[in-house]
């Protein structure tokens, strides 16, 4: 079984061949790469931009979109867009984290 790789630099190094890695390089604040599944952090001001660089990167194919209620955590909230790659037959998960006072975030539709 591979080891768990987390943090942005260890997880980039690790997969920088990775489209998704490639694509949001430049946008990413945390990364983890655990039991074959890559699970990238953006900001709130760039989950947009983020979705933009990972569809032009292949990736074309929305899953879903998930919320956890984190409580009584700060931030408190998760929202996960899982993402797919057919052509690559690939998956990134992209994660932003919201607190309870700030809790808005844009559409990617």
């Amino acid at each position: 079984m591979d080891a768990i790789l987390t943090g942005t630099q260890a997880v980039f190094e690790a997969h920088a061949d990775n489209a998704a890695v490639k694509a949001l390089s430049s946008l990413a604040t945390d990364a983890k790469f655990d039991r074959s599944e890559l699970t990238i952090t953006v900001s709130r001001e760039n989950i947009i931009a983020a979705c933009e660089a990972v569809k032009q990167a292949g990736y074309e194919f929305l899953e879903d979109v998930t919320a956890v209620d984190w409580y009584p955590s700060e931030p408190r909230f998760q929202i996960t867009y899982h993402i797919l790659s057919m052509s690559l037959k690939a998956r990134v998960r992209l994660v932003v984290r919201l607190t309870e006072d700030d809790s808005v975030i844009d559409s990617i539709v």
